[in-house]
Order: C-alpha cells, then sequence, then structure tokens
C-alpha cells in the first residue's frame, strides 16, 4: 500500500516539474530575431510647367483676299516631367453655331477663312477651309459633314474647336512649336475692306495648357 503511495506522488511530481520547465521556455522568447538600422521612405511629386518664348501675340496686317498670313509660337517644358502640350482657344471667340448670330467670331467665317494649325514637329493636326459650325438643318448636318457651294464645290463642314494637342510626351528641357495659318478666300468681298480678322474683339484667344502624356485637358484641373 504504500509503495503504490508512493510511485503515484512520484509521477505528481514529475507532472509538475516538466509543466513549469514548459512554462518557462514558453515565457522567454527564446526565438532568434535581429533588426536593420531606422529607415525611411520619402520622395518627391513631379512637376508640369510650360512656359512660352517669344512673342505669343502675332499681328497679322493687311490680308488681302487669297492671301495667308501666318505665325509660328514657341514653348519649353519647364517642368520635371514629360508633358503634352495643347492650344486651348478662348471658346467666347469661337463661335455659337448659328449662322442666323454671326458676329464675326471665327467659325462665323464659313468658307471665307481658312485656318490650318501644325504642331511640334510640323504635323498638320487642324485644317479647315470650311469652319461653318452650325449643324442645324440646311447647314451642316454633322460635323465634318461635306456641303456645297455656289459652284458645286464640296467643302468640309470643320469649324476650330476649343482643344487642339500640338505635342506628345515634351521632355524636361526641350522647346517644342506650333504654326499657326490664316487665309482670307479669294471670294472675300469690299465690305471686310479694314476689317479685323474672324475672333473676338481681341483677335483668336488662346492659351497654351500643359498635361501630363496622356491626360485630357478637362481631366488635369485648374490650369489657369
Amino acid at each position: 500500500m504504500r509503495k503504490h503511495t508512493k510511485v503515484i506522488g512520484f509521477i505528481g511530481t514529475l507532472g509538475l516539474t516538466a509543466a513549469l520547465i514548459g512554462a518557462a521556455v514558453e515565457g522567454t522568447g527564446a526565438y532568434f530575431q535581429d533588426s536593420t538600422a531606422d529607415a525611411t521612405i520619402s520622395g518627391t511629386m513631379g512637376s508640369i510647367q510650360i512656359e512660352g518664348q517669344g512673342d505669343l501675340n502675332p499681328v497679322f496686317q493687311d490680308i488681302l483676299p487669297g492671301e495667308t498670313r501666318d505665325a509660328t509660337i514657341q514653348y519649353s517644358n519647364t517642368g520635371d516631367n514629360a508633358q503634352d502640350v495643347w492650344i486651348h482657344f478662348d471658346p467666347d471667340d469661337l463661335g455659337d453655331g448659328l449662322a442666323s448670330t454671326d458676329t464675326r467670331k471665327v467659325n462665323d467665317g464659313g468658307r471665307y477663312v481658312e485656318i490650318v494649325i501644325k504642331g511640334n514637329g510640323g504635323t498638320t493636326v487642324f485644317a479647315s477651309d470650311n469652319l461653318n459650325d452650325d449643324f442645324t438643318p440646311g447647314h451642316c448636318t454633322a460635323p465634318a459633314s461635306l456641303v456645297q457651294d455656289v459652284s458645286g464645290n464640296a467643302h468640309v463642314c470643320n469649324p476650330l474647336v476649343e482643344w487642339i494637342k500640338v505635342a506628345d510626351g515634351l521632355s524636361p528641357g526641350q522647346w517644342g512649336d506650333f504654326n499657326f495659318s490664316y487665309k482670307s478666300a479669294s471670294k472675300t468681298g469690299n465690305g471686310d475692306q479694314g476689317a479685323p480678322i474672324y475672333g473676338g474683339p481681341q483677335g483668336i484667344g488662346y492659351q497654351l495648357v500643359a498635361t501630363q502624356p496622356g491626360v485630357a485637358p478637362d481631366a488635369a484641373g485648374d490650369y489657369a
């Protein structure tokens, strides 16, 4: 009877000792580890900036019927990132889309004015010999539609629009340019003698606008 009691007591003591050892090991955090010195993640935002170079306000003087005047406007990328460049024409100077209210806005020139714009590198990005922007019945029925003049010659209705892209992916520090030409049709009548070119009170207003490559101007926020 006594031997049986001693064996049970020994087993109980052994179990208690193992539990205490296990608890001690678990509490020491004995897995190895190490760490680097303190570090940071930092950086800067990029920048999209543009600057006009030279004369941005050309004046076309004394144009006669059938004559063309043109000017090349230069600009540079003064930001830290590549950029697309657009001309933003003042919509108030373009027209209201109705021939019945013509007030010598750009597109009121119709077939009496021809405008050609060449972007950076000399590529033509806009050309029209019919700026008519009236797409009501009896005029142009759709953008870039064909209409005929009194002689039966077909002309594409292609009014000047608010946004024209003139450069893609201009690199930081790089210069670019665009060429704007204005032609008065040979059929221009005596009533236009001494008149200003078609446009707004001060001419054809515009800004050069730079955007991130592939981003449309109306998605780029405030560009003023």
